[in-house]
C-alpha cells in the first residue's frame, strides 16, 4: 500500500540518487573528491538529507484511527522516524557503493557511522517540523497538487525547515567531530573508540528530542490533525 504514494516513491528514488548527485559534484573539486575528507562530507550530506521528509500527512488513512489508539506518543513518532529511515537505506547503499571509488574501504564504518548520526538527528528534529507544520493530504477525488496541499507550510514552514537543517548539522557536530577526528590525527585506528561514541552520544540526543516532540504533539494533537485532514 505504501508503494502506491508517489510521493513516497520520490523520497525513495532520491534518497539513492542523492549522493550519487553530490559524488559528481565532489568530483569537480581539486582532490577532495578522492579523499577520505570526501566521503565524510557525503556521509553528513546523506544523514541530513531528510530534513522536510519526515512527514504525517502520507499517512491518511490511517491517521485518525492511529492518534485514536491509547499509545504514547513517543511510540509513534519513533515509529514514523524508522519507517523514514528504512526509505533511507538506499542511500546508505549508494553511499557504501561511492565509497570504494572516494576513499580506501577502511573509512567506509565512519561513513556509515557519521551518515546515521546525523540521520538520527535530523529524524528527531523533522518530528517538530511535521508537528508544527504538518502537511495537509488531499482527500479521494480531490487534486493532489492544490489547494491546502500546494501551499502546505508555506514560507514561514520553509525558512524553519532551513533553521531545523542548521540545527541539525550544529547538534550533530560533537559527533561528526568524533568521526572526523581520527582521521585528522591521521591515526585511524582511534575509530575503535570515536565511532560508538559517535553512535550512543547521537542516541542520547535522539531520545531527548523525540521525548519533547511527543509533549509538543499532545498539546498540539487536534490541530495537527485538523490540519492533516484538511479540515482546520
Amino acid at each position: 500500500l505504501a508503494w502506491r504514494e508517489p510521493a513516497l516513491k520520490a523520497m525513495l528514488f532520491m534518497g539513492l540518487l542523492g549522493p550519487l548527485l553530490f559524488l559528481v559534484i565532489l568530483s569537480q573539486t581539486s582532490g577532495l573528491g578522492r579523499s577520505g575528507g570526501g566521503l565524510l562530507l557525503l556521509a553528513t550530506f546523506t544523514g541530513a538529507s531528510s530534513i522536510g521528509a519526515n512527514v504525517f500527512g502520507l499517512e491518511r488513512r490511517g491517521i485518525g484511527s492511529l492518534l485514536g489508539f491509547p499509545v504514547e506518543r513517543w511510540r509513534i513518532l519513533v515509529a514514523k522516524n524508522l519507517s523514514l529511515a528504512v526509505l533511507r537505506l538506499p542511500g546508505l547503499l549508494a553511499l557504501g557503493l561511492v565509497g570504494s571509488f572516494l576513499a580506501p574501504l577502511s573509512y567506509l564504518p565512519a561513513a556509515v557511522t557519521l551518515a546515521t548520526v546525523t540521520l538520527l538527528i535530523a529524524l528527531a528534529a523533522d518530528n517538530y517540523l511535521s508537528i508544527l507544520f504538518p502537511t495537509p493530504v488531499p482527500g479521494v477525488g480531490q487534486n493532489p497538487h492544490g489547494g491546502a496541499a500546494a501551499g502546505a507550510r508555506g514560507l514561514s514552514g520553509a525558512l524553519l525547515g532551513a533553521a531545523l537543517f542548521l540545527a541539525t548539522l550544529l547538534a550533530a557536530s560533537p559527533f561528526a567531530f568524533l568521526a572526523w577526528l581520527p582521521l585528522l590525527l591521521g591515526e585511524p585506528a582511534l575509530w575503535w573508540f570515536s565511532l560508538p561514541l559517535a553512535v550512543a552520544g547521537a542516541a542520547a540526543v535522539y531520545a531527548m528530542l523525540v521525548a519533547g516532540a511527543a509533549g509538543l504533539m499532545s498539546r498540539r494533537e487536534p490541530e495537527m490533525l485538523e490540519r492533516i485532514l484538511g479540515e482546520g
